[in-house]
């Protein structure tokens, strides 16, 4: 009789916290992805980029960084909030439920 490897099973509730997790991670890539295509659509690399115009000696430049970091900030918190009640498996739902930029004028 074959002898069995108990370190090697795999039960249901792990399997369930591995597709948590992955369906996180896929959320997490999707949010992070929407970040950087704004921060592209107006002109910069991505969003670590933008970012760094934070401390920029071009008003205009400076005043772009800190609203897509206070955007950024909040885009986060929404994202954790909706991560409180549920956890979706549609990262274009969650992204269509995050606040949209507002760009300095």
């Amino acid at each position: 009789m074959a002898q069995i490897d108990w370190s090697r099973m795999v039960t249901a509730d792990m399997k369930t916290e591995q597709a948590r997790k992955e369906a996180t991670a896929r959320l997490h890539y999707a949010v992070q992805d929407h970040l950087d295509k704004e921060a592209r659509w107006h002109g910069y690399q991505d969003s670590s980029t933008l970012a760094s115009y934070s401390g920029s000696a071009i008003p205009k430049w400076r005043a772009e960084a800190m609203a897509f970091i206070a955007w950024r900030d909040n885009v986060w918190l929404s994202v954790q909030k909706a991560a409180e009640g549920r956890i979706t498996h549609d990262p274009d739902a969650l992204i269509a439920e995050l606040p949209p930029m507002t760009w300095p004028s």
